[in-house]
């Protein structure tokens, strides 16, 4: 992931990030479900995008694991089809990103409620390793920060941002990275499985 300890070493460094709200790691279950609290979901099937999915599926199972709730990962290989599985009842909860399951309640007409929500936890990073050259760098943090100027740029975005159901608000800002602090403070204290 981009804030492990590994990829930190490499010196890679966060020059921007899209103006977003804050997603969450979440584990819902259908609105009509009986389960009310995690602790239920112990032994149960529970659908994950899949193993790398630091925000659907790593911050969601440490909660789980924190708790000491032995439930069972189905990773369904990516977040539509988890919850799809979810909602029809192929398992009993899920572990999502809060934006990606909103948009696909909305899309396909479903409603569920949150179990358990993470802080809050910004989205992608643009980022740059340590050799690419200074001057380099700042040209392209300039142009992305810069694109919602450009009408090439903000034609650009508003597709991109369609496509993930984002508005045309949702552009580049610089970054010093210190918004992803929640992911470095995860892989300090997650379980060694999970890191």
């Amino acid at each position: 992931h981009m804030f492990s300890p590994e990829r930190e070493s490499l010196g890679w460094k966060v020059l921007a990030r899209r103006l977003t709200p804050p997603v969450r790691g979440q584990i819902i279950v259908s609105a009509d479900s009986s389960i009310t609290d995690i602790v239920q979901l112990q032994g149960q099937d529970v659908a994950f995008p899949g193993p790398e999915a630091l925000v659907a599926y790593k911050f969601p199972y440490a909660q789980l694991l924190a708790k000491n709730v032995a439930a069972k990962p189905v990773f369904a290989g990516n977040m539509d089809a988890a919850l799809t599985q979810l909602f029809n009842k192929k398992v009993v909860a899920a572990g999502v990103n809060s934006q990606l399951a909103e948009g696909f309640a909305r899309r396909e007409g479903k409603a569920f409620r949150v179990l358990w929500s993470s802080g809050p936890l910004h989205d992608l990073a643009l980022m740059a390793a340590a050799k690419v050259p200074d001057k380099d760098v700042k040209a392209v943090a300039k142009a992305f920060i810069g694109m919602h100027a450009d009408p090439k740029g903000r034609d650009i975005l508003e597709k991109a941002s369609q496509q993930v159901g984002l508005t045309a608000e949702a552009y580049f800002i610089a970054s010093d990275g210190s918004e992803y602090a929640a992911y470095r403070d995860f892989f300090r204290t997650a379980p060694p499985a999970l890191r």
